[in-house]
């Protein structure tokens, strides 16, 4: 037995049969003759559907997400970056505050993004709250303001990456803004 799933990624067969349980009980409800081998067949292909519907997401279960760990996945780890950037700003800067509701959305986007690869909160949460992938984050940030010529312990520097970052609209510059 084979799932058919339309565009939408719906299983049509298990469709199919929810369509045909549903008449078979709409005709007892119109007083409608309803014969024992259609109703008893009818519950042996409901009884069918399940147990194939079990076996399929439990083989799913089984086998896992293939998927590599979070610090391989760029678009997360991107997006992190920017986050970072953007808030060591944000904290050195006196004149320049988060948009916080955008950074907060951008922030939920990238959980969702990681949900939607297969990730579940506690993994996302360990991945995020580990020591040595903040640090890895950390020296990525620092390289990048050097790069802009800023140092980073000089507040002024940084400041004035962050003014250019904002007036460029650049990713980290989109999650702040001049006070």
């Amino acid at each position: 037995m084979q799932a058919v799933v339309n565009s939408n990624g719906h299983n049509l067969l298990i469709g199919r049969i929810c369509l045909r349980n549903h008449a078979l009980a709409k005709g007892r409800r119109r007083g409608g003759a309803v014969g024992a081998r259609s109703v008893q067949s009818g519950i042996l292909t409901t009884a069918r559907a399940t147990a194939f519907a079990l076996v399929f997401a439990s083989s799913a279960a089984l086998a896992g997400p293939s998927r590599a760990g979070l610090a391989e996945e760029t678009y997360i780890n991107n997006g992190l970056f920017v986050i970072s950037v953007a808030n060591k700003i944000r904290k050195s800067c006196e004149d320049i505050a988060a948009r916080r509701v955008k950074a907060l959305n951008f922030i939920f986007h990238l959980k969702d993004v990681a949900m939607e690869m297969g990730y579940t909160r506690a993994e996302i949460e360990a991945y995020i709250e580990n020591e040595e992938e903040k640090q890895k984050m950390r020296e990525r940030r620092n390289a990048y303001f050097t790069s802009k010529g800023a140092n980073v312990e000089d507040r002024e520097s940084l400041c004035k990456v962050g003014r250019e970052e904002i007036a460029r609209k650049s990713p980290a510059g989109k999650l702040l803004r001049v006070k």
